[in-house]
């Protein structure tokens, strides 16, 4: 199918108009034939979501062959609902209380499709990603139809996401709005005397407001502020019912999904008072990090030649030898967890209508450490910021 019909809208069930999910499904389809594989069973949310256009909560998996149409597979209470949002005729429901119940569906669907032996495609890792396949459900499928053979196809799969059509970037534009006004909201209210857990609900609240759907299930929503907020790899950890303290630096990192299913990612960092010397000189070095890593991200150029870039950056800072600093990267869109990862010696090259997430968390131990999270939209010629609430260390000064 050729690009212009993969951007072709066609009409999903109840009347809804969807983009070209038959285009991303043929793509695959493409690429399972070329490697020898007879089917594929996706369970990861991204995926689904990419392919399906049915943001999937509970356990679900989707089953495609070679040719013709996917069959969506999910609880059998969620399944109505799903059957109003995605564009895939066949949306077969299990029940939850059945633990053979989800793999017997997969089977059923495989069987359909003739398919009783030879490559299999399924999503494997290690666990970053939500939503791959266990290995209860590798177990059972094998046990099920003895003369298939398993294969990891989470790459073919994600590799099709990675460029992003139109109505994609828009929905990735909106899902940065939606970062705005909570990353905003959470600066508003930050004063000494409001724990964690209760600048996190205004957060949450003001996005929800702003039309997010739902935080990914990986770590939720993150803030962390004080000591908390400077652990040795500086990651902003799970709220907590610390109280925030006058002079704390505090991170807000989030994570709001759209209607369809589309991600961001933002962190970025503020501080109760007027900074020290020592956090001035810290919020200074993390700004020009962060500066170096977004003109380093260029189309044409490979991952390899951003991170040594950042790092040359670093380099010239000569920070002192006690401070701490990851930089790096991944790939966004319905999944959070995607090509590309900003890393040495990968020599993907980068390419136009790429989402990247870029990354830099930089700490001075005992005094505060400063986290980046940013998405980052790769055009014909450079790059698009794509939330717009400013790069640096926001000081937020209460009046008593």
């Amino acid at each position: 199918m050729d690009k212009a019909s993969d951007n072709a809208s066609i009409g999903g069930q109840g009347g809804r108009i969807a983009p070209g999910y038959i285009g991303r499904v043929s793509r695959l389809q493409a690429s399972l034939s070329e490697a020898g594989v007879k089917a594929a069973v996706l369970t990861t949310q991204g995926t689904i979501t990419y392919y399906s256009g049915a943001f999937c909560p509970w356990r679900s998996a989707l089953v495609l062959g070679q040719t013709g149409e996917p069959t969506l597979i999910t609880m059998a209470y969620d399944a109505h609902r799903i059957r109003t949002l995605t564009w895939v005729n066949e949306v077969v429901g299990s029940q939850a209380s059945s633990r053979s119940g989800f793999v017997a569906r997969i089977v059923s669907a495989l069987r359909d499709r003739g398919i009783n032996e030879g490559a299999v495609g399924v999503e494997l890792e290690t666990g970053l990603v939500p939503g791959v396949i266990t290995a209860r459900e590798m177990l059972d499928l094998q046990e099920a139809l003895p003369q298939i053979r398993l294969r990891n196809v989470l790459d073919e799969a994600q590799e099709i996401m990675v460029i992003k059509e139109d109505y994609e970037i828009e929905q990735m534009r909106r899902a940065a709005e939606i970062a705005d006004v909570g990353v905003q909201a959470g600066f508003n209210a930050l004063r000494p005397g409001i724990s964690e857990f209760s600048l996190t609900g205004i957060v949450e609240h003001a996005m929800r407001d702003a039309g997010d759907m739902f935080t990914w299930s990986v770590t939720g929503n993150e803030i962390a502020s004080g000591y908390r907020q400077c652990y040795p790899v500086c990651a902003t950890v799970i709220p907590s019912n610390k109280i925030i303290q006058y002079g704390d630096v505090v991170t807000i990192d989030i994570h709001p999904t759209t209607l369809s299913g589309y991600r961001s990612d933002l962190a970025l960092n503020a501080v109760i008072g007027p900074p020290s010397d020592s956090i001035k000189r810290l919020a200074d070095n993390w700004a020009e990090i962060v500066r170096a890593e977004i003109g380093a991200l260029k189309p044409g150029r490979t991952v390899n030649d951003v991170a040594c870039d950042v790092e040359d950056a670093i380099k010239k800072l000569k920070l002192e030898p006690r401070w701490t600093y990851t930089v790096g990267g991944h790939g966004l869109g319905t999944e959070a967890r995607m090509p590309p990862t900003i890393r040495k010696r990968d020599e993907r090259r980068l390419r136009p209508r790429t989402v990247v997430v870029l990354a830099v968390f930089l700490i001075d131990p005992g005094v505060a450490g400063m986290r980046l999270e940013l998405p980052v939209l790769l055009t014909e010629s450079g790059n698009e910021v794509l939330c717009k609430t400013p790069l640096k260390l926001h000081v937020v000064c209460p009046s008593y």
